[in-house]
């Protein structure tokens, strides 16, 4: 019955008022907002290009997984490469740069190793497919949900999966649902890096018409 399911969660949640229900995102101000990232939803991380959309994403994705919620990220814009330097970035908060260039201090080389070994340790997951199309990735985030369990869902970024329609706008709404429903029919939180297209640029007032698929 799902009156009295519903009402039980309601009522579950109040012998704990204010308690964080859903996957943490690690950042007060959004966890307070969200009530962390909750299974059966898609939340866009949306913005003009080069804004640190990526970085944010990545973030919480890093964050969700060292509180023990087994994450997946679906790097498809970036190489693995950049990818993992992205990471022991965010974990070890040394600037890639450094870490490109190869001018690290002895303390800040062991703050990377240090990274590596969290990043080993925790459980998140990367896969780097630039060919994957939204039935691709519900069927390999099915198998992992099968195998070992997950809980979060982070896809970076929603232009580059390779679906195709008729016109763009269709196929960006058809994948949009597609997205939807894979975190509803799997139970697990899913995140989406998106950006603006030019008119949303523009605009001051955003809106999901500003998202350019």
């Amino acid at each position: 019955d799902y009156l009295a399911q519903t009402v039980a969660h309601v009522e579950e949640r109040m012998q704990a008022p204010g308690n964080l229900w859903g996957i943490p995102t690690g950042f007060a101000d959004l966890d307070k907002i969200l009530h962390g990232l909750q299974r059966g939803t898609t939340v866009s991380v949306s913005g003009n290009p080069s804004v640190g959309k990526s970085k944010l994403a990545f973030q919480i994705g890093l964050n969700a997984a060292k509180a023990g919620y087994r994450t997946t990220l679906y790097s498809l814009e970036m190489s693995s490469r950049v990818t993992v330097l992205r990471l022991l970035s965010a974990e070890a908060h040394i600037p890639t740069e450094h870490m490109e260039s190869g001018f690290l201090p002895d303390a800040w080389h062991q703050k990377m190793l240090d990274a590596a070994g969290v990043l080993s340790s925790i459980p998140l997951a990367l896969c780097f497919d630039t060919a994957l199309t939204t039935a691709a990735l519900r069927a390999d985030a099915a198998k992992r949900k099968g195998m070992e369990g997950l809980d979060l869902v982070v896809v970076d970024y929603f232009g580059r999966l390779k679906d195709t329609a008729e016109n763009a706008n269709e196929r960006d709404k058809e994948m949009s649902r597609a997205l939807h429903d894979t975190a509803l029919e799997l139970d697990v939180a899913l995140l989406c890096v998106d950006t603006f297209n030019k008119a949303g640029m523009a605009s001051g007032e955003k809106s999901v018409e500003h998202l350019s698929g």
